[in-house]
């Protein structure tokens, strides 16, 4: 049906739970190699006996925002900043649409919400399947307020709506879903094309803010998410590395309005042929913020 989630395997997705009497099992695969070319990574699997194959939802949000091209017309041109992240933004052009018949769309194709590049996290730049999507997650359910964490929020809201009316358009069945937040996002996260400084930094919703395992270089006690102004990056990223993993809590802020998403989400037009698959890797944590999420979507599962 049209439910706000269906549950998927970490990695690769599964198909809706139906009632206990006509549960079936399908499987798919995704080449991370091909993952924006649908065609070849559908002629290369479809002899394996998958039932469909994986592939990236492109950005088709225009290439300049208006802040971007705001500043270029002000400045009588692009500035060096502004020209490496309109390469970040830039996207080879999906020749795989024409290459397709329709048919195979609808039945052997599935979408992926994957990170745009110059949303991509720093850890994820070998472009793990695992972890695509994290970065416009952590973008939307940042429970920040400031000016640009909301500007990045916009974006990433943008970014997501135009990936899942793309699916729609091209009658895809199905679209894998980045995991649950467990962890309260505070920050946005920084793109690969960014410094260590300007990394994501998660923390529970419910602990006090905490110091740094390492001495702040300015003799006082740096606060979690504050990052040493006097540390270069490699600095930076080495006492990131060292600080406590943060404690993992399913009923964080960031998983709340995640569940707020995507059951806007599954009340649109949208969801009338596309099913939303959210992956869900195989821990206690995470099962459990899925439950919540399910819950949290009305959704009886």
């Amino acid at each position: 049906g049209n439910s706000a989630t269906a549950a998927a395997a970490a990695g690769g997705g599964a198909a809706a739970l139906p009632p206990p009497e006509k549960i079936t099992f399908i499987s798919g695969v995704s080449l991370p190699e091909q993952i924006h070319d649908a065609a070849t990574s559908l002629q290369l699997c479809r002899h394996d006996g998958f039932d469909y194959v994986v592939t990236a939802l492109p950005n088709t949000v225009p290439l300049l925002n208006k802040n971007i091209a705001s500043a270029a017309a002000i400045n009588g041109g692009s500035t060096p900043g502004q020209q490496q992240q309109q390469q970040q933004q830039r996207q080879p052009p999906r020749t795989d649409v024409t290459r397709l018949d329709s048919k195979w769309w609808s039945t052997s194709i599935v979408g992926m919400v994957a990170d745009p590049p110059h949303f991509r996290k720093a850890t994820n730049l070998n472009n793990n399947a695992l972890s695509e999507g994290q970065g416009l997650v952590d973008a939307l359910t940042c429970t920040s307020s400031s000016t640009s964490a909301m500007n990045k929020k916009e974006e990433a809201h943008k970014i997501f709506r135009g990936m899942m009316e793309w699916a729609s358009h091209m009658n895809i069945p199905a679209v894998i879903l980045p995991p649950v937040p467990l962890v309260e996002v505070v920050r946005c996260s920084g793109t690969s094309g960014d410094g260590a400084n300007n990394r994501a930094v998660d923390i529970n919703s419910s602990e006090e803010e905490d110091i740094f395992s390492m001495p702040a270089n300015n003799g006082g006690a740096m606060k979690r998410g504050r990052v040493d102004p006097t540390l270069s990056a490699a600095d930076a990223a080495a006492a990131a590395a060292r600080r406590p993993a943060p404690t993992r809590d399913a009923n964080n802020a960031s998983a709340k309005e995640y569940a707020r998403i995507l059951s806007t989400l599954s009340m649109s037009p949208i969801c009338t042929q596309v099913q939303l698959w959210v992956r869900v890797p195989l821990d206690p944590a995470s099962l459990q913020a899925f439950q919540l999420l399910l819950s949290r979507c009305d959704h009886n599962p």
